[in-house]
């Protein structure tokens, strides 16, 4: 009898483990876990590239904790061209090179001065927009891209320069919508500047919207824009 009463206890045990695994499966180990599988990114010697590439590359291959350090190296020369590979073309494949391998890349490329002062060449560098909102916002998106690459690299919010340096980019009708939302005793930094600018533009496209002859000038426009490329006018 007694027996019979244990083998219904082990019954019920075994059906309880059963339901409890289901309810909570156990944690499949992260190395057996299927992941898409991203294309690297190429690198080139491009110094304002880098930082993209080295994060897409270090979460794919260089913080992979089952990769051996002679496959990342492998990983790397295979997308490193121009100057870049030419860096480390005579570096031969094996676990010790590695390290030497990102060193020098590291040493060349990862330079946040130099990379702080090409961005502001480019800011610099973006073709003024025209009154048509389509290319106000197509600037406004590349001001912004630049921008969160300066901020990265902690560029000052407040910098009087950066924000001298975006105005110009836009008509003067947008500076003074702008300049319509400052306060008088408001201290702006550059987020607030990109804020209002986006607010602007986003009045302008709403006015657009009503008016299809503006919209297909705003189009044709914007299609100019981005096939010419206008010399950026000297700003004082």
């Amino acid at each position: 009898m007694e027996r019979a009463i244990e083998e219904v206890q082990a019954a019920q045990e075994k059906e309880q483990q059963k339901r409890d695994e289901a309810e909570h499966p156990a944690p499949i180990p992260s190395h057996l876990i299927q992941t898409p599988k991203l294309e690297l990114p190429n690198f080139a010697g491009d110094i304002t590239l880098f930082p993209e590439f080295w994060e897409i590359f270090a979460a794919e291959i260089h913080n992979h904790p089952y990769m051996t350090d002679a496959t990342k190296l492998i990983y790397l020369k295979r997308a490193l061209q121009g100057d870049a590979k030419d860096m480390v073309a005579s570096i031969q494949v094996g676990d010790d090179n590695y390290s030497k391998a990102v060193e020098f890349l590291k040493k060349t490329y990862n330079r946040p001065e130099l990379l702080r002062n090409r961005l502001v060449e480019q800011l610099e560098a973006l073709p003024p927009a025209n009154e048509f909102p389509l290319v106000q916002r197509t600037t406004l998106c590349k001001v912004k891209a630049i921008w969160v690459q300066l901020s990265s690299l902690n560029e000052q919010p407040g910098s009087t320069m950066t924000m001298k340096t975006i105005r110009p980019e836009f008509p003067q009708k947008t500076r003074e919508k702008v300049g319509e939302l400052r306060r008088r005793n408001d201290n702006w930094n550059t987020e607030d500047l990109l804020s209002a600018l986006d607010r602007v533009i986003d009045q302008f496209e709403l006015m657009e919207d009503t008016d299809p002859t503006a919209i297909n000038a705003s189009r044709k426009a914007g299609s100019r824009n981005t096939r010419s490329r206008t010399p950026p006018f000297k700003k004082l």
